[in-house]
């Protein structure tokens, strides 16, 4: 109840001179699983042109959430007056977003900081996702794997691995014995090894001695600065419990 008296105390007080903007915020609702989430928060920023004349529009989309969060970082005691959510998605301008980020920071003594993903992390997301056809064969987005070259590369500065969706999943269903949801980092490892085994024995390329920083699948496209776009409206529930974790990770290590 503090926490959603507090919200609704601050409601409309975001102001942006620049774009004559004005901030809503609400709860958001199908994003609270389990115990330990708090419920979600929408921000939006609406305003008119420089000028301030015409009908308002959504400048500006946020949610701050949590999707089945295993335990709740912030001690017992201190549950009624703070609470910590992993993830804010944002979608608009980036001088909105730095603002809105300025002003958060300001007004609720938190700390927002970008979801960086390790090629680890990505390489996980292509095992979990990519083996997952949501729309027949030929409407099903290809794999992709985006591999960031050497500053000594000269004229490339980028490597694109683009695989039918179908191959990839029938690759993952021979290496993963399990057909449950739970696999091992040994089979994630032998499956980008695969990848990136088949990718040489064509191009001769050694894509293991790139950095890869972006994956896309046919339920999401994710890239290690935190980009996000979830493709598949059945699966987002999944794929921001996934986020959730990672997140909570990278906030207990950085506390550790």
């Amino acid at each position: 109840m503090m926490i959603h008296r507090i919200w609704e105390r601050q409601k409309g007080l975001f102001i942006d001179n620049t774009t004559s903007s004005k901030a809503y915020i609400s709860t958001y609702n199908g994003l609270c699983v389990s115990a330990a989430d708090k419920e979600a928060v929408q921000i939006l920023i609406k305003g008119r042109n420089r000028g301030g004349f015409g009908d308002e529009t959504v400048l500006l989309t946020s949610v701050l959430c949590s999707v089945e969060m295993e335990h709740n970082p912030v001690e017992p005691k201190l549950r009624d007056k703070f609470a910590y959510y992993p993830l804010l998605m944002v979608k608009g301008l980036v001088s909105l977003t730095d603002g809105l980020i300025t002003w958060m920071q300001s007004h609720f003594d938190c700390v927002i900081t970008p979801m960086m993903f390790s090629a680890h992390d990505l390489a996980w997301m292509v095992a979990m996702w990519s083996g997952t056809t949501t729309e027949p064969v030929h409407k099903s987005k290809p794999v992709e794997l985006l591999y960031k070259t050497p500053s000594d590369c000269q004229g490339i500065d980028k490597i694109t691995f683009t695989i039918e969706s179908t191959d990839v999943k029938d690759l993952w269903d021979r290496i993963h014995d399990d057909k449950g949801s739970e696999f091992s980092s040994e089979e994630v490892t032998m499956f980008i090894n695969s990848l990136e085994s088949h990718f040489h024995s064509l191009f001769r390329v050694k894509l293991s001695a790139l950095q890869l920083y972006s994956v896309g699948t046919s339920l999401s496209y994710i890239g290690d600065v935190g980009r996000l776009k979830i493709f598949s409206a059945d699966h987002v529930l999944w794929i921001l419990r996934y986020l959730t974790v990672l997140s909570l990770e990278h906030f207990t290590q950085s506390c550790s």
